[in-house]
């Protein structure tokens, strides 16, 4: 792999810090943007947002490292549809 391709991983509960500080500097930019829909958001609260989501089985956060240094993350959902009179049961993720 190139040296200047990032490293996507799965994130585990060691990386609560590093997605918290990632999240802010994008969290930042976004209320200086859009105020009116974003507001400021604690680290700590922040911290249990992202540890609620690695606790649950149709989440998964994933992380990008750059030459070693986390660059971004992604959070995909699995969301599942049970069969119904009007559709087939299925699958599709999102983020």
């Amino acid at each position: 792999m190139n040296s200047d391709s990032p490293s996507i991983r799965a994130a585990t509960l060691e990386d609560l810090n590093v997605l918290a500080v990632l999240n802010g500097v994008v969290q930042a930019l976004h209320v200086a943007n859009r105020p009116d829909v974003f507001r400021p958001t604690e680290h700590d609260a922040v911290l249990d947002w992202f540890r609620a989501c690695l606790g649950r089985p149709n989440i998964t956060v994933w992380i990008a490292d750059l030459a070693g240094v986390p660059a971004g993350y992604l959070v995909t959902v699995l969301h599942e549809r049970q069969e119904a009179v009007f559709s087939r049961a299925g699958r599709a993720g999102g983020n």
